[in-house]
């Protein structure tokens, strides 16, 4: 199978809150399981901590109005 990677299960607590959270981005996103909500959300802080380490910085912007956003917490 093309793109097959060996797989390690990973069994993670999570409160009900944090559940339903991930079911209803995995429902707004279309993914498959909450397992890819998770695997998502890692490339995408991945991509964010490279983003800050090479001396980039997130702004998101409505009209004229333009805020700088820090989503790195540690």
């Amino acid at each position: 199978m093309k793109g097959h990677q060996p797989r390690t299960r990973l069994q993670l607590d999570f409160e009900d809150q944090a559940i339903e959270k991930l079911e209803e981005l995995r429902k707004v996103t279309g993914a498959r399981t909450k397992g890819d909500v998770v695997r998502n959300a890692l490339r995408v802080y991945e991509w964010l901590l490279k983003q800050r380490t090479g001396g980039f910085r997130l702004e998101i912007t409505n009209g004229d109005i333009t805020r700088e956003v820090d989503l790195i917490i540690g």
